[in-house]
């Protein structure tokens, strides 16, 4: 491998000379950007589980659906059978409270102040006004 002088160029129509080594010779296309500078704090934020209320949220879907199968099982097997397995009003009653519910704890964990939303925000404002500089070297 041996160190060859290139010309790089930035699109901004600056230009600098800079030692690179080039194992192929072909040319190279860069970005430079500044970086955000994740600290520990702010990466437990990012990684940590879901609001407890998404959770809880999700398990009563969960359960709702596979309550609505086993209604909806009931009633096609009432149809394609002559026996009498009638699906009781008060049983869609309850799978109606539990979608409610769940939509409800949905809505209010979006609504909920969420650490993570506030992170990503503020990443998204650092970046807003960060000027990239993309540019090539090389042949």
């Amino acid at each position: 491998m041996e160190q060859t002088q290139h010309k790089i160029s930035i699109i901004e129509d600056k230009t600098f000379e800079n030692s690179l080594r080039l194992d192929d010779g072909y040319p190279r296309i860069f970005t430079v950007e500044e970086p955000y500078l994740l600290n520990e704090s702010e990466y437990r934020i990012l990684t940590k589980s879901t609001s407890i209320i998404l959770v809880w949220a999700h398990t009563m879907l969960a359960g709702a659906a596979m309550y609505a199968i086993s209604i909806l099982a009931r009633y096609i097997y009432q149809h394609a059978s002559e026996e009498d397995t009638k699906v009781a009003s008060v049983e869609s009653l309850i799978l109606a409270i539990a979608f409610v519910v769940a939509i409800f704890l949905e809505v209010v964990a979006a609504l909920a102040p969420s650490d993570k939303r506030k992170l990503v925000k503020k990443i998204g404002k650092y970046f807003e006004g960060k000027q990239k500089f993309r540019g090539f070297f090389g042949k």
